[in-house]
């Protein structure tokens, strides 16, 4: 029994020394592929996720009653459709009472207007200073008339009292009354003249005063004028509000969201809902600046993700935000990010359509940005490519069973290829995912 189990287990051993020489002499099994010509991109991964470029916030354009709205979310809307009404009857009432504002002035406006009594008082009161200064004029003659009467007589009477001749006293007496009743007639017809000359100036005072008048009515128009400007501005207003009332649609589109639905009182400004066009959907990918300084407008984009799932979307980028910002990543790191804002291809769009894949705004996808891409160049698997300690990249690469470490050059790279620029040619075979323990030299076999 006790040499049986020692056969047995000689038996072993010597299995598993032959096992062993015999993988030593055919070499370790490992994964290979051979060196061929093709493309090779390099592209940016990232998380991003779809927006609208503009978005309609439609608000209440002033204080007022809204009334129900009905529509809600995703409801098509036309270009000037009314998708939201205010109780006009408020608005009704200012328009009226702003009208009846606007023709009380201008009643006012045309009774100032009105001067025909003040012209027919300058026409009436320029024929009284006419006749009036008429006459001052005869009065003064009468005046110059009576004065050389007067002295005259006075003359007359001193020459008789001088003259020493005998005279009746009768006749004397009558020469001192006729001079004493020349003095009179000439100092009344001076008083005449005087009172004539004051009230030839008190007529001519008259246009003063009507003309004064009517430039004080002049000024009152004016007053009138600027308030019918403001009050047929209110009225205006009060019109442009009543057709603001029925709030339209900017842009044919959707309801994306609808904020107030029921009746009520709201202040100018409180927003009631939001539309958007979809046709004019974009992807938003948030890209480590790092990276982002390699994307330019035009770039090719890939755009995947559950939401579409197997149907290829492509794109290109349209903008690349001048401005970054700070993120911070899961793991609470500070990233600096840029937006980089990525337009559908239209075709993409339509078959997402015809697949009833419908997309709206903030939904998640993935993107590849593609930076550069070469066509007809050596590549390789990124799994055969490792950096040894001298911080170059190396491949393993078979020869005549060996596997043999090589230094290469590396060119354009992504996760899954990576360009061969030198120490490769077409036709190399090259170990993918090499083990930590193997060596320049190790006999494989593939």
């Amino acid at each position: 029994m006790k040499k049986v189990k020692w056969i047995i287990v000689i038996v072993i051993v010597v299995l598993i020394i032959a096992s062993i020489i015999y993988s030593k002499m055919q070499g370790i099994p490992v994964l290979s592929e051979k060196i061929t010509k093709g493309r090779v991109s390099e592209y940016i991964e990232e998380r991003a996720v779809t927006e609208l470029p503009q978005i309609y916030k439609i608000t209440m354009p002033l204080n007022g009653r809204i009334k129900p709205i009905l529509l809600t979310p995703g409801t098509s809307v036309k270009k000037e459709e009314i998708i939201a009404q205010l109780d006009e009857a408020d608005i009704q009432t200012t328009i009226a009472e702003a009208t009846a504002r606007v023709n009380a002035i201008k009643g006012q406006i045309a009774i100032n207007q009105y001067n025909a009594l003040e012209n027919t008082a300058l026409q009436e009161a320029a024929k009284w200073i006419k006749t009036m200064e008429n006459l001052v004029k005869v009065s003064e003659k009468k005046v110059l008339a009576t004065e050389s009467v007067f002295k005259f007589a006075v003359d007359y009477e001193q020459t008789l009292s001088e003259s020493g001749e005998a005279i009746s006293r009768i006749r004397d007496a009558k020469a001192k009354m006729e001079a004493a009743v020349k003095k009179v007639e000439f100092e009344s017809a001076n008083i005449m003249q005087n009172a004539f000359e004051i009230i030839d100036s008190i007529f001519k005072l008259a246009p003063i005063y009507i003309n004064e008048f009517i430039h004080i009515k002049n000024l009152n128009g004016t007053v009138l004028k600027s308030q019918l400007a403001e009050a047929e501005a209110a009225l205006q207003e009060a019109q442009r509000n009543l057709q603001r009332s029925k709030i339209k649609s900017p842009i044919n589109g959707i309801v994306l969201r609808k904020l107030v639905s029921n009746q009520r009182f709201l202040p100018a400004g409180t927003l009631l809902m939001e539309l958007g066009n979809l046709n004019d959907l974009q992807v938003r990918s948030n890209i480590l600046s790092d990276e982002a300084i390699n994307i330019s407008n035009g770039d090719a984009v890939d755009i995947f993700g559950a939401a579409l799932g197997d149907i290829p979307v492509n794109g290109k980028v349209i903008r690349v935000d001048p401005k970054g910002f700070t993120k911070l990543s899961s793991l609470g790191v500070e990233q600096q990010r840029v937006h980089v804002k990525i337009a559908f291809d239209k075709n993409s769009l339509e078959n997402l359509k015809n697949a009833n894949k419908k997309l709206g705004d903030s939904f998640r996808l993935q993107v590849k940005v593609y930076t550069a891409s070469k066509k007809g160049v050596l590549k390789v698997s990124r799994t055969a490519l490792f950096k040894g300690n001298d911080g170059k990249w190396k491949v393993y690469v078979i020869k005549g069973s060996k596997a043999k470490l090589q230094d290469i050059t590396i060119g354009l790279i992504n996760d899954n290829e990576a360009e061969v620029v030198k120490g490769l040619s077409e036709g190399d075979e090259v170990i993918l995912a090499p083990s930590n323990t193997m060596a320049d030299g190790t006999r494989v076999s593939s």
